[in-house]
């Protein structure tokens, strides 16, 4: 009987440091993944506060194509002002 007992009591031990071993397995896949979702969650902030100067680059880009239509659009409504033609908007 007290070989069935020492089982027992080592199946116990085991049974306790495998509930302290997976404990502790759980603390760190929790850890991990609060790490890697803070991380993710600083990049996308990052991202976004770097947005604006993005567009404005773009933006800043394109500025001389842009100025470029416009002028040609005033030179053509000043030749029909000069031409004595009605000048027609959008529709």
């Amino acid at each position: 009987m007290t070989q069935g007992s020492g089982d027992e009591n080592i199946l116990a031990q085991l049974s306790k440091k495998l509930d302290d071993q997976m404990r502790f397995t759980r603390i760190v896949i929790v850890m991990c993944t609060l790490a890697v979702v803070g991380v993710l969650y600083f990049i996308m902030t990052s991202e976004l506060a770097v947005l604006p100067d993005l567009v404005l680059g773009r933006f800043m880009g394109n500025m001389e194509t842009l100025v470029n239509e416009a002028s040609m659009t005033q030179i053509a409504i000043n030749k029909k002002k000069a031409a004595g033609k009605p000048i027609e908007g959008p529709h």
